[in-house]
């Protein structure tokens, strides 16, 4: 029941967090968000899909004025290119919290077109980079 307990708090932070940069995520969420390819199923289960879709989805429903019942639709091809975007956001969150990078908050659900990764080293008291 862990990964239940996980994905309701998952979408509760969602849910509350419409507008969040990557950078806002908490450590534990982000760490069961990020996807771990070593397992027997290469493949994304349904765990980090929904997770990934409710947030897109509800991205993508911000900010329009849409009539009650309205239907959007959007490509499973572009879904999950998206999806690889997500994982790549959340790895820089990982790296931004334990290297001597300093990594640029980046939407966490929204994918403007030519967004790029913006980061630096981390400035030491010495003046050189931490170690």
């Amino acid at each position: 029941m862990k990964k239940n307990k996980t994905l309701d708090r998952s979408l509760e932070w969602i849910r509350t967090h419409p507008g969040a940069v990557n950078l806002d995520v908490p450590d534990d969420l982000v760490a069961a968000w990020i996807f771990n390819d070593d397992r027997d199923d290469p493949k994304p289960n349904g765990f980090f899909l929904s997770v990934f879709t409710f947030g897109f989805l509800q991205q993508e429903l911000i900010g329009r004025d849409l009539a009650s019942g309205e239907k959007l639709s959007v490509p499973c091809a572009k879904l999950l290119a998206h999806f690889d975007r997500w994982q790549v956001k959340l790895g820089l969150v990982v790296i931004h919290r334990k290297t001597d990078i300093s990594v640029a908050p980046l939407p966490l659900f929204s994918f403007p077109p030519g967004e790029e990764i913006k980061y630096v080293a981390k400035a030491t008291s010495g003046g050189g980079t931490a170690s």
